[in-house]
C-alpha cells in the first residue's frame, strides 16, 4: 500500500512538473510568437516602404525615359530637316547617297553645294562619338562648313579647310569631340579635293575600268583632325579631272572599318572589288551594289557606327 502511495505521488509530482514545463513552454512560445509577429510586421512595413520607394523611382525613370525619347525624336527630326533628303538634280552629274544612322541621330553629316543648277561642291564629315551630342555638333559643323565654302570662293580649298578648322575650334570650345571629313569643290569636269584625316576618296575610271584611291604621290596631302585647338590644320588640295562615265565614292569610316565575324575589314580588298564589279550605268545602281556587297560581307554582325556613302557619276558637260 505504501509503495502504491509512493508511486502515485511520484506520478503526481512528475505530472505536475510536466504541466509546469508545458505551461512555461506555452508562455515562452507565446512570447516568441509575439516577438516574431512584431518583427514580421516591422519587416512588412519596411518592405512596403521600399516597394513604395521603388515604385516612385520606377515612375521617375519611366518619365525620364519618356522625356529622353521625346528629346531623341526631336533631335532626329531637326537633324533630318537640315540634311538633304534626295540628291540634287544638277547638270552633268548623276548622284546617289545613303544616310543610315546607327541609332536615331547621326554623327555623320553631308551636304551638296549648288548654284543655278550646277554642282559646285560636296561635303562629307564624321563627328567622333555617338548619340545626341555628336548629332548636335553635326548641325553646328554643317553650318560652319557651308558658310566657309561659299564665302571662300576664289580662295584655295586648303585655306577654306583651315578657316573651317579655326571656327570649329571656337564653336566646340571645351567639347571633346572632333571631326574628320572630305570637301570637294567642283568646276565642270575639274574637281578640287581636301581630306581632313578621313578615309580615302575613291575613283573608278570609265575608260580603263581602274579603281584607286585619290591621293598624292607621297600620300602626305591629308590634313589633321578638325576642331581640336592643339592641332593645326595644313591640308593640301588635290586637283583631278572627271571624264564622262567616271565615278567617285565618298563614305564615312563605317564602310572602311566594319569587320565580319572573323575580324576581317571590308576595306580595301572587298571595297575596291565591289567598286570595280558594280554596274556603272547609274550612280544609284553602283551604290546599291556596293552596299549590298558590304552587308553580305559583315553578315549578321551588324555595324557599330553611322553609315553615309555618296556616289557621283560624271554624265557629260555641265
Amino acid at each position: 500500500f505504501i509503495n502504491d502511495i509512493r508511486s502515485a505521488n511520484a506520478v503526481s509530482i512528475s505530472n505536475s512538473r510536466l504541466f509546469q514545463d508545458l505551461t512555461d513552454l506555452k508562455n515562452t512560445l507565446e512570447v516568441k510568437v509575439a516577438d516574431r509577429t512584431a518583427e514580421l510586421q516591422a519587416a512588412m512595413e519596411e518592405l512596403e516602404a521600399v516597394n513604395e520607394a521603388l515604385t516612385s523611382t520606377n515612375r521617375d525613370l519611366e518619365n525620364a525615359h519618356r522625356i529622353a525619347a521625346l528629346d531623341m525624336d526631336m533631335a532626329v527630326n531637326v537633324q533630318r530637316s537640315m540634311f538633304p533628303k534626295r540628291p540634287p538634280a544638277v547638270i552633268g552629274w548623276d548622284i546617289a547617297f545613303e544616310f543610315r544612322p546607327m541609332s536615331g541621330v547621326s554623327g555623320d553629316l553631308y551636304d551638296f553645294y549648288t548654284e543655278a543648277g550646277a554642282l559646285k561642291g560636296i561635303a562629307l564629315f564624321d563627328v567622333s562619338g555617338h548619340g545626341i551630342a555628336s548629332g548636335l555638333i553635326t548641325m553646328i559643323a554643317r553650318s560652319v562648313i557651308h558658310r566657309n565654302f561659299f564665302s571662300g570662293a576664289g580662295r584655295r580649298l586648303g585655306s577654306i579647310l583651315d578657316a573651317i578648322h579655326k571656327e570649329l575650334v571656337r564653336e566646340l570650345d571645351k567639347v571633346d569631340n572632333f571631326l574628320t571629313g572630305i570637301l570637294l569643290r567642283i568646276d565642270g569636269e575639274s574637281v578640287e579635293y581636301v581630306n581632313a584625316a578621313h578615309p580615302d576618296l575613291y575613283i573608278r575610271r570609265a575608260l580603263s575600268g581602274s579603281v584607286r584611291a585619290v591621293t598624292s604621290g607621297d600620300g602626305a596631302f591629308k590634313g589633321s583632325l578638325l576642331g581640336i585647338n592643339a592641332i593645326g590644320q595644313h591640308a593640301k588640295a588635290l586637283k583631278f579631272r572627271m571624264d564622262e562615265g567616271d565615278f567617285l565614292l565618298l563614305a564615312s569610316d563605317c564602310l572602311f572599318e566594319s569587320q565580319n565575324a572573323q575580324g576581317a575589314e571590308y576595306w580595301p580588298e572587298h571595297l575596291e572589288r565591289a567598286i570595280s564589279d558594280a554596274p556603272h550605268e547609274r550612280a544609284a545602281e553602283m551604290l546599291d551594289y556596293i552596299l549590298g556587297d558590304f552587308r553580305r560581307f559583315i553578315g549578321g554582325k551588324g555595324v557599330a557606327d553611322d553609315l553615309t556613302a555618296i556616289v557621283l557619276k560624271r554624265t557629260g558637260s555641265a
